[in-house]
This record gives structure tokens, sequence and C-alpha cells, in this order.
């Protein structure tokens, strides 16, 4: 019987003490979340306060008209 042997030449692309390093890609994608997460939030909390402010501002116009009506209609 005869034996099969293969000797293969060491890899020398392949190094024990690398370290594995990040893809480039999902480094972007985690550079643009640190980056766009805050300014989104930001923008929320802006776009938040101007509705109250409309919000209220449409409900003193509402009183006040529903307080012109009322005074119209009392007669002393």
């Amino acid at each position: 019987m005869r034996e099969y042997t293969q000797s293969l030449p060491p890899n020398p692309t392949h190094d024990l003490n690398s370290q594995r390093r990040p893809d480039i890609q999902s480094s972007n994608l985690l550079g643009y979340l640190i980056v766009l997460v805050p300014i989104f939030v930001l923008f929320s909390i802006l776009g938040y306060k101007r509705y109250k402010v409309n919000r209220r501002r449409r409900r003193i116009e509402m009183l006040e008209r529903i307080w012109k009506v009322d005074a119209n209609r009392k007669t002393y």
C-alpha cells in the first residue's frame, strides 16, 4: 500500500498574532450613526417645541373668539 503525503508550503499571509480589523463599511455605518442620532434628537426636540407653541397659540385664538361671541350676546 502506498502512502500519499502532501507537503503544503507555509501560508505567509496568515499571521497568528494579527488582530482582526472591523470592516470599513461597518465602521462607516457606526460613524454615521454617531453623527446622525444626536442631530435627529435635536431636530425632534426643536420640532416638538414649535408644535407646542403653535398649539398654544391656536387655543388662545379659539378662546378669544369664544369670549368675543359671549361678550356680544350679553346685554345689560
